[in-house]
């Protein structure tokens, strides 16, 4: 709130609105704000969101079976990428990227996220589709390295036992121009072993097919509810940080202030984060660690000598 010419109380109003899909050129014409005064106000409580979540969320838990999935919005000139990670136990959302492409970076990224995530002693199914840039990612960051002990020569490194990816591969039909899809066709067993499947089934309660139906929802509720990430908007947002931001702002809204319908409590709260629903003043006010503040270093100015 540091030089910041409104209230909290409207502040927050206003950014509520937000994350329940009001567009944003309707919060213009009824409290006469500009639009570059509320996307600095989405930045500041955003990034703010960021550094709670990558405090309390972002270390090593038991979430026992993670969905990762993708979706995209639209953009002037072209989509914007949207990743995100939830852990289908307590309906926990473990982060996100923005980028202006689908690439091997941007899954990379995302599985590093998973990889701190996740505790890697335990076990641990990860659900995604058929996407192959996936299966790069989860073997990049959960390998594990043998130790030479001395000896001369290459280290080799193995996949754990106790974690297995599995990529559900779903069936298209072309229709026209568009592709429709009707469901998961088959299931591949990416990486892993097929026999730590029924234990990890038994564990998890599960009785079906593996899916990936809660990542679903969560970015069908995100759609829903941020009206930038919906397919077609009045309100696109035009770079990838200021994406992020709207990302992180409405995940640290859906984690600790946000009941869900069957927990019946906020995600935080059924894992044991916090011990009861948050508001969003309590939130805000949580204390965030920030860098320690280094005067930038002086760049000496060369100037040319005349010749004359």
């Amino acid at each position: 709130m540091f030089r910041k010419r409104h209230s909290m109380d409207h502040i927050k109003m206003i950014l509520i609105l937000i994350l329940y899909e009001c567009p944003l050129h309707a919060i213009e014409k009824v409290f006469s704000h500009r639009r570059e005064t509320i996307n600095n106000w989405i930045i500041d409580f955003g990034s703010h969101f960021e550094n709670i979540h990558h405090q309390l969320v972002v270390r090593p838990i038991d979430h026992k079976k993670v969905e990762l999935d993708e979706l995209y919005t639209t953009a002037p000139g072209g989509k914007h990428w949207v990743t995100s990670a939830l852990s289908s136990t307590y309906k926990l959302w473990l982060g996100g990227h923005v980028s202006t492409s689908r690439n091997a970076s941007l899954i990379d990224n995302l599985c590093s996220l998973v990889s701190k995530c996740c505790d890697h002693k335990k076990f641990l199914l990860i659900t995604t589709d058929g996407l192959s840039s996936y299966k790069t990612g989860i073997r990049k960051h959960f390998y594990k390295k043998i130790p030479r002990n001395g000896k001369t020569g290459r280290s080799s490194y193995f996949f754990p036992k106790n974690i297995v990816l599995v990529q559900c591969v779903k069936n298209y039909v072309r229709k026209g121009k568009r592709y429709l899809c009707y469901g998961i066709n088959h299931c591949n067993i990416a990486l892993g072993t097929p026999k730590a499947i029924p234990f990890l089934m038994k564990k998890l309660n599960y009785k079906g097919v593996i899916h990936t139906a809660f990542i679903k929802r969560f970015n069908a509720t995100m759609r829903s509810s941020i009206h930038t990430f919906t397919r077609r908007s009045r309100s696109a947002v035009k770079n990838t940080s200021l994406s992020e931001k709207w990302l992180y702002l409405f995940g640290g809204f859906y984690n600790f202030c946000r009941v869900h319908q069957s927990l019946k409590k906020t995600p935080a709260q059924a894992y044991g984060i916090v011990s009861q629903k948050l508001t969003f003043e309590e939130l805000t006010s949580i204390h965030r660690s920030m860098k320690k503040w280094t005067p930038l270093k002086r760049k000496d100015v060369h100037l040319k000598k005349n010749k004359y």
